[in-house]
């Protein structure tokens, strides 16, 4: 058992429950998709949140195709490799096959084609470095990560005084896994690497931000950051 709600990472649906009418409420569609150990939760005119069951953290709302048209139904099936994925049926009466493996494009059509790509934003929790009353400067982030050929990649950070980005270079290097699940790999396998952000400016925390909007599926699995301590030595 894990609370869904946190005062560093509140539940962002219950503002927003507490304003749908109860025809709107009646319409929420919810699945577990298992292939990514998500609980997807699909609001009318808002879009799709994902809480990850194992991480116990939110992400979303995707919106665009899952909300022009509306979401109506969500249904679990299994693919030709015998995979789990979500199927999704919309207020135009079409499905769609959502997450399809190896695929890291949006809106794709049923023959492959097409797609357009999104951008991937993962931000940490607020970094204090072990002292939440003390001004720090910042040095360097540590960034261990597989880009897998994402050619768009970068890490941006913002203190109370200071903010900065950096980009990644562009790597083609290793294979997180086959089949790209969660299940399987080895988290620091074959083709990570340690990225070096210089960083610069100073601050009592930092919100350290990763966005990828390549069409690759790359895996951050590690942060760090080298601050030092400012006032009297």
């Amino acid at each position: 058992m894990a609370p869904v709600a946190t005062p560093e990472t509140p539940d962002p649906l219950l503002p927003l429950i507490r304003s749908l009418s109860s025809a709107e409420f009646d319409n929420i569609r919810c699945i577990v998709n298992r292939a990514t150990k998500e609980l997807w939760i699909s609001i009318p005119g808002i879009g799709c949140y994902q809480y990850h069951l194992v991480l116990n953290a939110w992400s979303g709302p995707w919106d665009n195709a899952f909300i022009s048209p509306d979401t109506t139904a969500f249904f679990e099936a299994i693919d030709d490799d015998g995979l789990p994925v979500v199927l999704r049926g919309d207020a135009d009466g079409f499905v769609s096959l959502c997450d399809a493996p190896l695929v890291y494009t949006d809106n794709v059509n049923a023959d492959g084609t097409g797609g357009s790509m999104y951008a991937l934003t993962a931000q940490m929790h607020r970094l204090y470095c072990g002292d939440d009353a003390l001004a720090k400067a910042l040095r360097f982030g540590y960034v261990t990560a597989q880009l897998k050929g994402s050619k768009n990649c970068s890490v941006s950070w913002a203190t109370d005084e200071a903010f900065g980005t950096y980009q990644l270079p562009p790597s083609s290097a290793g294979i997180w896994s086959v089949d790209e699940y969660w299940n399987t790999g080895i988290w620091g396998g074959s083709g990570s690497k340690n990225y070096r952000v210089q960083m610069g400016g100073s601050g009592y925390y930092v919100d350290m931000t990763i966005t990828d909007s390549g069409s690759a599926l790359p895996i951050f699995s590690r942060m760090q950051v080298e601050t030092f301590a400012l006032g009297r030595r």
